[in-house]
């Protein structure tokens, strides 16, 4: 009995050691935004609420590069005169390259590739796919060996959107103002 203990922790501290480079990150949201627009003596409220959750798991090749995967949920709503649901899907695989280290503080530049799903459900069901590429710009603070948080600010992609009806869309795009985007990181 005391040998298969013995094994056990062994094989548990094995499989710690091989964890250590593996983290999962994940951010979660919520907005509601409201506007008021006035057209042709005509006055119109909107209002929108979103809610997101975007898991991560990495893994630290070395100090330097980090490979992983990022999954996104993106769920909108719209109860006003122009009513209108829309769910969108994401997968991006990623590499990540530490290029700055001050001791706890690690700036990064990300490269993804995204593939997202949407469907709006509005006054007509829409669903298109799109397919592309994002640099995003990030920092890791590490507050303990195993916690930290991460955060960017904005990107620069390149998206090709394709619609059920066979429409085709490209579209370069570099957002700063979409906002800063906070996470939260453990090491396995």
């Amino acid at each position: 009995m005391k040998k298969i203990f013995l094994l056990f922790v062994i094989s548990l501290a094995c499989v710690g050691s091989a964890l250590a480079q593996v983290w999962v990150c994940g951010n979660i949201g919520y907005s509601s935004m409201g506007y008021h627009i006035e057209e042709n003596g005509y006055t119109t409220d909107y209002r929108t609420h979103e809610f997101l959750l975007n898991p991560s798991i990495g893994y630290d090749v070395n100090d330097r590069y980090t490979v992983g995967l990022n999954l996104g949920y993106n769920y909108s709503y719209s109860p006003t005169s122009h009513y209108s649901v829309s769910n969108d899907f994401s997968i991006a695989p990623f590499v990540r390259y530490y290029f700055a280290d001050w001791k706890s503080l690690k700036f990064y530049a990300e490269g993804d590739v995204v593939y997202n799903l949407s469907h709006l459900q509005n006054d007509e069901h829409q669903q298109y796919k799109r397919f592309g590429f994002a640099v995003i710009p990030g920092v890791d603070y590490a507050i303990t060996d195993r916690i930290g948080i991460e955060a960017t600010l904005g990107s620069l992609n390149w998206k090709r959107t394709n619609f059920k009806d066979n429409i085709k869309q490209n579209s370069w795009l570099f957002n700063v103002n979409s906002g800063l985007t906070l996470g939260l990181y453990f090491y396995l």
